[in-house]
């Protein structure tokens, strides 16, 4: 897992070797046949692997093998995580506690590295703002900037009250406060940087985790006048943000020129909302005229070309994919490829546990969003974000909720439902 978690902010090829090893590591385990048995069970898990297969057959006899078969590649994990993470052995809260820990340690890190290279030449990076670009970041700025996103809820969830968080104190002010309170430090930073990079994804998430949080904790606590209070309070910060932030003020200026430029009829492929919103009507015509079963995937490109011509001269050059995870799917495998992403999306909500679940929750409000405007899972980076996190709080929460539902801080222990499926009944 720690392959996984470095090459998030390193590297594509560390997030290979990471999924790779916990397929081997999963078949090195003994009792497979039971194994298997309990992912042939779990609906949440079927439905994710089911992705794959979707894309598997999707583009069978289409004309552009390559693209189809890049496609299938990259939805190998869909293929062969669901089952490892089963087969894996179970562990304890305090191995997932450092995991996550490990994460923001790792995540806060890469940040202080982009942003000592922002630091030593400003201007440098604050003007291309102005053009739509942004600071470098590891591999691509706007999965990035969803990890980010996610870095600062995990360290909020790690702040929680818990008998497991050590119980040591700091002397501040003449008051002793929590140690674990310290984890809202490198939140606080990872919320302040993701403001400097000015990826709106990476913002929209953020805001959105934190809106959660705060009205959970308002709600739970029933401190409804100051939950009220600090959430005008990080609005307020927000707006403060985008006043004095150079490069955020510069994004901003960027967007509201690249949509009045848009709506005067001006679609530029080097205008992203143009481009984004442009490639999207130009997915949703594809489904249009072919309803049930689209496209296929290895025919996707040649068809968008052909109603770019027609509706959109300015984008045939470039042939942008939708930038819609859920129109692509829609115009390339039609409404029976779109229910099955539907499901596999919506399945792990209704694992025993995970609806309640801040930290899971957290993570589909920084995932689910970003689907709306790129396709997420079209790539190796943003798919690892979403099915790695994904399956590892299915596999610690849904595997044994009566024990560990605790660990969560959100309700209490809950006894395993007669309905639930042999892998939770197992544990």
């Amino acid at each position: 897992m720690g392959f996984v978690l470095v090459g998030l902010v390193s590297s594509n090829l560390l997030m290979s070797m990471g999924t790779i090893g916990l397929f081997m590591l999963a078949l090195l385990q003994l009792d497979l046949r039971q194994k298997i048995k309990r992912f042939l069970h779990d609906p949440a898990l079927l439905g994710l692997t089911a992705l794959f297969f979707l894309y598997l057959f999707g583009g069978i006899g289409t004309q552009d093998q390559d693209f189809w078969l890049d496609k299938v590649r990259i939805k190998l994990p869909f293929a062969i995580l669901p089952f490892a993470f089963v087969a894996l052995p179970d562990f304890s809260p305090k191995t997932l506690r450092n995991l996550m820990a490990a994460f923001v340690g790792i995540t806060t890190l890469s940040v202080l590295v982009v942003l000592f290279r922002y630091a030593i030449q400003p201007a440098e990076f604050a003007q291309p703002y102005i053009q739509g670009m942004v600071m470098p970041t590891p591999l691509n700025h706007i999965r990035y900037s969803l990890v980010v996103a996610f870095g600062m809820a995990v360290s909020v969830w790690l702040a929680r009250p818990s008998e497991q968080v050590p119980t040591a104190v700091l002397q501040m002010a003449g008051r002793r406060f929590p140690s674990r309170w310290l984890w809202f430090l490198p939140a606080l930073f990872l919320l302040g940087f993701l403001h400097i990079l000015a990826v709106r994804s990476g913002l929209l998430a953020a805001y959105l985790v934190v809106g959660y949080l705060l009205i959970h904790a308002m709600v739970n606590r029933r401190r409804y006048a100051l939950g009220t209070l600090v959430i005008v309070g990080a609005l307020a910060a927000g707006w403060a943000a985008q006043e004095y932030v150079p490069t955020l003020r510069n994004r901003i200026s960027y967007a509201r020129y690249d949509l009045e430029q848009y709506f005067s009829g001006e679609v530029n492929p080097d205008l992203s909302d143009a481009k984004r919103i442009g490639s999207i009507q130009a997915g949703l015509q594809l489904l249009a005229e072919n309803p049930l079963t689209g496209v296929g995937i290895g025919n996707i490109k040649p068809a968008l070309k052909a109603v770019y011509q027609e509706h959109f001269p300015g984008l045939v050059e470039n042939n942008p994919l939708p930038h819609n995870q859920f129109v692509l799917v829609a115009a390339c495998t039609g409404l029976i490829g779109l229910a099955t992403l539907l499901w596999a999306l919506a399945a792990p909500f209704f694992a025993p546990g995970m609806l309640h679940n801040t930290l899971f929750i957290s993570l589909q409000l920084v995932m689910l969003p970003s689907m709306l405007t790129e396709a997420t899972l079209e790539t190796q980076y943003g798919l690892t974000i979403y099915l790695f996190f994904t399956l590892l709080f299915l596999r610690y929460w849904s595997v044994a909720p009566a024990v560990k539902a605790a660990d969560t801080n959100l309700e209490k222990p809950k006894r395993v439902p007669a309905s639930a499926t042999p892998w939770q009944k197992d544990a």
